[in-house]
This record gives structure tokens, C-alpha cells and sequence, in this order.
């Protein structure tokens, strides 16, 4: 086809191949998503996986279950794992005579529910974790680096007790399975496993990831024992049935940023009547009363149409949103005309860069380039 072409059709044909290459990639990759569970395991949702549910411990697993999060970014995962397992310990908390001082979101106010906000900032005590770099833990710190095991685990304790912390060694597998018969057996002790992996140890694309576990099954006659994931990043991978030494291998790997191993945290509600969390209160915040008609005015504003916008009148009545938004229609520009000028500059622009890129180095470094970006938002703080 090239050949029945005129100079000047070749030459732009040539210059736009690797865009159409480019996107097309992305599309393929976009469109295989969610992906499919490793060979080992088994898909909640099959009949085996229904098969296996239906013969655990079912109080325990709906409730976790019920709360089951979804990671805000790519980076959130410990984030989306915490506030699944904190509110269905909140769920059951009181029957069990504990208790979980779980805040208020503005968004839900005056319902009380852990968010992937407040676990980071209502707490005072979350800003006071050691980090590996020295840096405060918060929203921008998870979002830049994720988190390690024990960076996690230390800003869970601000919220409830973590009965236990372990790096998972060779051989160390059977406290997995004791945490998990306590957790999930016959007689659950109100306790719940979240773990720390390297996907590709259970055949998945990515590297460091946390998530919440559900359930786990023990064969009567075989012995073979597995537990059932709850993967955050639900847009990525479906909840799936783990052989228990499969994931527990995958929890023993290196975790370069801290230099120590991944694994998992045991986290209970703490005793009724005890300090239930540091900086929180059994009574609504009036620090986080919401203004209902400053949230009502601005949500009629021509801003809240945007998402962001829309989110910014939900969180404490918009007024900085409001306050700008003499100087946004002032703009010669409407935020459509500059989004779509934007794009297109951005698309070519970007589309050039990673053509010349290719040509320097080649494909094999810009196809490691392109999962490392893919990918690098599933991990905990190492980039595959």
C-alpha cells in the first residue's frame, strides 16, 4: 500500500504510524481489563468458587464483603485494603463488645464510614508514622510512594489494634494459616488478614500490592487450602480463590524500598471503652459540621458540572470553588475548548516524543517503558 503512495502521502503515513500504533496498544490493553485470575486460581465467580464460598464462614466473609473498596488511585491500595477491613470491623464491632470511633466524611455527612480520605486525614496521629524517606504520611505521600508493610501497619494502629505484623520468610507459613483459622474458621475471633504481595508471584501483571481477604477453605479430603482475595484494584483483577502457599510465596519476596520482605497484618477492633483512636471522638466534629446551603449554591454553580468541581461543593460547601469562578468564565477559552486543544496538543506532542524515543533506544527499553507506566500503580512502593 505504501508503494502505490506519493512521496508526501509515505512520509505522512510514516509520521503517523507509531501514533496509530501507540493508541491502538492502548486500546487492546484497555479492553482486556479486568484480567483474568492466575492458572492457580479460582474465580469467585465460577461454580467452584461459588462452591468454596458457600462452605466458609459466611457472617465473616459478607461483612468484609459489604465494605469491599475500590483503590482512588493506583497508588492507594494499603489505603482502599484499610478502609474495607476498618469498616466491616466497625460492622461488627459493638456485638463483639469493641468498638471502632470511625469519622465523618464531609461527603457522607453526618454518617459515620472510613473513607480513603479520613483514614489519612482525621487522625492526627496517621502524620506522625516514620516513613522510609522521612516524609509526613499522607494523601500525597501514598499517592507518590505507596506504602511499605510497616508503613501501612503503623498508620493502621491510629485506627484500630494490630494484633499482629509479619514478614512472611521461607517456611513461615504455617502463622499464615493459624492467622487465617482464626480469622475465617469455625469460630472467627473478629480479627481480619490483609496482605502484602508481588502479583507476579501468583501470575499476575504488576508488582507490590495490598488487599483485604475475605474467606478461607480447607479441604476435608484433599487438604488443599485456599483463600479468597479481594483484589481493590477491581478494574484490574476480580476477587479470586488463592492456593494459601501460592500467596504466601508471593508474600516472601523482597520489597526493595524497605529491604525487607512483604507479608501481612492481623487488625482486630480495639475494647470497648478503650482509646479507640487517637484524635477522634465518640460525637460529630463540629469542625466537620457541613454547610448545607453553601454545599446547595454551589452545587447549582456551572463549575459542579466538572466531577471535580462537583466534588469540591460536596467537601465542606465549595467555597473556594465559587470563589474562582469569576476568574474561570472571565477566560477567552471555555474549559471544553481548552480541554479538547489540550489533548490534541498533548497527543501529538507526547505521540512525537515517544516516536523519537523508540528510535534512540528501541522498542524492547520502550515496551518496558510503557508496563513500567502501566503498571507502576499497583505496587506498594517498587515499580516492577
Amino acid at each position: 500500500a505504501l508503494a502505490m503512495m506519493s512521496v508526501r502521502s509515505r512520509r505522512a503515513c510514516q509520521m503517523f504510524l507509531p501514533l496509530l500504533l501507540l493508541c491502538s496498544s492502548v486500546c487492546v490493553s484497555v479492553s482486556s481489563l479486568p484480567l483474568s485470575p492466575s492458572s492457580s486460581g479460582i474465580a469467585l465467580n465460577s461454580t467452584l468458587g461459588h462452591t468454596l464460598l458457600i462452605s466458609s464462614s459466611v457472617v465473616t466473609t459478607t461483612t468484609v464483603m459489604n465494605h469491599f473498596d475500590t483503590q482512588v488511585t493506583q497508588s492507594f491500595c494499603s489505603v482502599a485494603t484499610s478502609a474495607t477491613i476498618l469498616n466491616a470491623l466497625a460492622a461488627n464491632a459493638a456485638s463483639q463488645g469493641r468498638a471502632v470511633a470511625v469519622p465523618v466524611d464531609p461527603v457522607y455527612s453526618p454518617y459515620r464510614y472510613y473513607t480513603q480520605r479520613n483514614i489519612l486525614e482525621d487522625i492526627p496521629c496517621v502524620a506522625t508514622v516514620k516513613t522510609h524517606n522521612g516524609a509526613e504520611l499522607d494523601a500525597q505521600f501514598i499517592a507518590l510512594h505507596g506504602a511499605t508493610l510497616d508503613e501501612w501497619s503503623q498508620y493502621l494502629k491510629c485506627h484500630a489494634d494490630v494484633v499482629q505484623k509479619h514478614h512472611a520468610r521461607s517456611g513461615g507459613v504455617g502463622e499464615f494459616r493459624a492467622a487465617l483459622e482464626r480469622a475465617y474458621g469455625a469460630q472467627p475471633s473478629g480479627e481480619l488478614v490483609a496482605v502484602n504481595f508481588d502479583r507476579k508471584g501468583v501470575e499476575e501483571f504488576g508488582g507490590g500490592h495490598m488487599s483485604p481477604l475475605a474467606a478461607y477453605h480447607k479441604d476435608a479430603e484433599s487438604g488443599d487450602e485456599h483463600v479468597l482475595l479481594l483484589d481493590v484494584s477491581r478494574y484490574k483483577y476480580p476477587p479470586v480463590w488463592l492456593p494459601v502457599e501460592e500467596l504466601y510465596d508471593a508474600m516472601a519476596t523482597l520489597d526493595s524500598t524497605s529491604g525487607l520482605n512483604r507479608g501481612f497484618v492481623v487488625v482486630s477492633a480495639r475494647a470497648e471503652g478503650s482509646d479507640v483512636a487517637v484524635g477522634i471522638t465518640t460525637e460529630v466534629s463540629t469542625t466537620k459540621a457541613t454547610d448545607r446551603k453553601a454545599q446547595y449554591a454551589c452545587l447549582e454553580s456551572r463549575e459542579a458540572a466538572r466531577w471535580d468541581g462537583m466534588l469540591a461543593c460536596l467537601d465542606g460547601g465549595g467555597t473556594a470553588i465559587m470563589s474562582s469562578s469569576q476568574t474561570s468564565r472571565s477566560s477567552a477559552m471555555s474549559p471544553t475548548s481548552a480541554g479538547v486543544l489540550g489533548g490534541f496538543l498533548g497527543f501529538v506532542v507526547g505521540g512525537a516524543l515517544a516516536y523519537t524515543y523508540a528510535s534512540l533506544v528501541g522498542r524492547r527499553r520502550v515496551s518496558r517503558a510503557f508496563a513500567a507506566l502501566q503498571y507502576a500503580g499497583d505496587v506498594d512502593v517498587d515499580i516492577p
